[in-house]
């Protein structure tokens, strides 16, 4: 990003609530502090895919699919998306395996598989968040399905180039314009050599031609350097790691011009990361295991170079813990520290156990407020506008098992007002309300059961506002679909 600091996106599907796309900021160079967490995306539909780059101005970019594969794109304002953004509707046309890169021009690209045909289509946006102007180019590839997974980057004229699988074969498409309208070139690189399934990458090399990363046909990383802007001819492929069972490829580009690539050694559950021994990875490779897990490593790999010239790789382990290494010199060798973990959605607020929710708000101070229910019913109050320094709460520690949907307000006196849904259990749902005793909800606080009188609440969302009068007025369902309201 702007500052040189990695940042981490990720996906989370909850019990019950919303879907969000959330993001983490490193404050330094090894990722072992990080800002907190952001929700970019909150949704009560479903997030099908999501792709990230940086735009020019060193501000995330976020392309995302929700329930229906309606393709939308999220534009942050500031390097760690905690202020406001800008989340553009782009098309329904059944959007999926999505890429995403940023054009010299500060305009974003988008490429993905129309569902409807399984033919590659690109979105040229109209300008820096994608809300207006866009161009959608259809079947930019001349009618070769692919229902993979995709990787895109600009070249150095300019056009995007975009890696993508059909049935085992790696193909790329060189646009003949930003917008891939017309003039593409679409290139057979390799026949029967990987699973559609496998996560390819692809980047300028130090020469401007493009460089892929991707898993062959017996599961060993693999790398194809092209020789020419349009991969047409005379490319090089190398094995690099023969290694059976790699899992997913990240490829980035250090100053001395020799690819580093973060992987995944499946079959023992390994980080590994391969410091290629020149431009093309053909000779003189070093392959360094940074962690291994009995239980899984390395899923979800991304490398990138951090500021102070030294691989940075991310990756995500079989708990849902989010990781992030830091290498000791170039070559990745040796690590500058143990494994930081950002996320540990084992144990944090990510862990929406069932029946689980979360509920944000504006302060009185104009600054947000969270309540949430993970181990225990809490209450996070944010310092700054970015959350970047919180304090938390606990509120509640009983009668926690069935608790579903919380939603919150802030009432005229200033004072946060928290509705839930409860369960006990055998048939009875009930809707309970806490009146928080101060702006921080740490004392004072008045919880309230059954504030409905008995009616059985449906399991699904519940709303509170307080009006003028200061008076809350929470809508909700009940079990026969009829809507209702308490004040």
């Amino acid at each position: 990003s702007s500052d040189g600091f990695a940042f981490v996106a990720y996906y989370e599907s909850p019990a019950t609530g919303d879907y969000k796309i959330r993001l983490s900021k490193c404050t330094n160079a090894s990722c072992s502090t990080a800002t907190s967490t952001v929700n970019v995306v909150a949704t009560s539909t479903a997030i099908n895919q999501f792709a990230v780059s940086v735009g020019t101005d060193g501000f995330p970019v976020i392309a995302y699919t929700t329930t229906g594969s309606i393709l939308r794109m999220v534009k942050c304002a500031t390097k760690d998306c905690g202020g406001s953004v800008t989340d553009s509707y782009i098309t329904n046309t059944a959007a999926s395996y999505l890429a995403i890169t940023v054009g010299t021009n500060t305009l974003p690209v988008i490429a993905y598989s129309n569902s409807s045909n399984s033919f590659l289509d690109v979105v040229k946006c109209g300008n820096t968040s994608c809300s207006s102007g866009n161009t959608i180019t259809a079947n930019v590839n001349g009618s070769v399905t692919t229902t993979s997974r995709k990787s895109v980057v600009i070249g150095t004229d300019a056009r995007p180039i975009i890696a993508y699988m059909n049935s085992g074969n790696l193909y790329t498409l060189k646009c003949g314009n930003d917008s891939c309208s017309s003039g593409n070139t679409n290139t057979n690189i390799t026949t029967a050599y990987s699973t559609d399934s496998n996560p390819i990458s692809i980047m300028n090399n130090s020469d401007g031609f493009p460089i892929i990363a991707f898993r062959n046909a017996s599961g060993y990383l693999t790398v194809n350097k092209c020789t020419v802007a349009t991969c047409a001819s005379s490319n090089t492929t190398t094995i690099v790691d023969a290694s059976a069972g790699f899992n997913g490829t990240s490829i980035t580009l250090p100053s001395d011009g020799n690819p580093v690539i973060a992987y995944q050694g499946a079959s023992t559950g390994q980080q590994r990361v391969l410091k290629c021994g020149n431009a093309a990875c053909t000779t003189s490779n070093v392959v360094t295991v940074l962690e291994t897990n009995t239980s899984g490593a390395g899923y979800s790999s991304s490398v990138t170079i951090s500021s102070d010239g030294k691989p940075l790789i991310v990756h995500r382990d079989v708990n849902n813990f989010i990781k992030a290494i830091k290498c000791g010199g170039s070559n990745c060798t040796s690590q500058a520290a143990a494994a930081a973990t950002l996320v540990t959605t084992a144990t944090s607020t990510n862990n929406f156990t069932a029946y689980g929710s979360v509920a944000s708000a504006i302060g009185s101070d104009g600054y947000p407020i969270i309540a949430f229910k993970d181990t225990s019913m809490k209450f996070t109050k944010c310092s700054s506008y970015d959350c970047s320094s919180v304090s938390t709460t606990t509120i509640m520690t009983s009668g926690l098992t069935y608790l579903n949907d919380v939603s919150m307000a802030v009432g005229t006196d200033t004072l946060p007002v928290i509705t839930y849904g409860t369960y006990d259990g055998v048939s009875t749902f009930s809707l309970s309300m806490i009146k928080c005793g101060n702006t921080s909800c740490t004392s004072g606080n008045t919880v309230t059961a059954n504030i409905n009188g008995g009616t059985n609440v449906n399991g699904g969302k519940k709303f509170v506002i307080v009006p003028a009068d200061n008076k809350p007025f929470v809508l909700w369902q009940d079990n026969g679909g009829s809507i209702w309201f308490t004040k």
